[in-house]
């Protein structure tokens, strides 16, 4: 006696096979947004000028260096993120990423004036040559965004990363070379996000190359 299998398929697996695939899809997506967000927090314009002062630091020999870092830093970047803070718990400004350009220029604005603040102490201190170029770079990047932001919206993150990437490059030579994928990654990052356009990430990313590299190029 044979036994004839069920060739047919039960209604609940016919409806799973269907929305499977949905959401596979989905998963893929917020699998995607996830990691966007996560390189955007740790490749962050904070998170990288904090990174920048200590490397220049750690590079320089020189007496005090760790110290004149610590004030660029605390100028630059938390006296800044303190105000923002602030801007956000008042609800002047809605998020901490300052999504919206118009929320922009009284943040940059605050951090403009502590890169002033910045380069002119590391001058008259005599800090370190390579530090006081850093001053420079963030001053000079500071002041375009600022300008730019009033009326149109570029990237920091690819800036900042940028910025960041042509400093190692200077340090470590060829062998940093791999680092120019950060600044794919941010760009990709902040418009898989839909942070920025294309354009908005590239101009970012010229700007903090130029930047650095006129610094860099002073200070020699």
């Amino acid at each position: 006696m044979s036994v004839t299998q069920n060739s047919q398929t039960h209604p609940a697996q016919q409806s799973y096979d269907a929305v499977n695939p949905v959401t596979a899809s989905l998963l893929q997506l917020r699998w995607a947004d996830h990691l966007a967000n996560v390189v955007s927090q740790l490749a962050s314009p904070p998170v990288l000028a904090v990174a920048t002062a200590g490397l220049c630091a750690a590079h320089s020999h020189e007496a005090g260096a760790w110290r004149w870092a610590a004030i660029h830093a605390g100028l630059t970047v938390a006296i800044p993120i303190i105000i923002l803070v602030w801007l956000v718990a008042r609800g002047t400004v809605s998020d901490l990423d300052v999504q919206h350009r118009e929320q922009r220029v009284r943040p940059m604005l605050a951090a403009l004036l502590g890169s002033a603040v910045s380069l002119a102490l590391l001058s008259l201190g005599q800090a370190p040559q390579l530090l006081l170029s850093i001053g420079l770079a963030t001053y000079l990047q500071l002041f375009l965004l600022f300008s730019i932001t009033l009326r149109w919206k570029i990237s920091v993150h690819t800036t900042a990363a940028a910025s960041f990437t042509v400093l190692m490059c200077c340090l470590a030579g060829a062998t940093a070379l791999p680092l120019v994928g950060l600044i794919l990654l941010v760009a990709w990052a902040r418009m898989r996000l839909k942070r920025h356009s294309l354009a908005q990430a590239i101009a970012g990313a010229l700007l903090g190359s130029l930047t650095m590299i006129i610094a860099l190029t002073l200070g020699r």
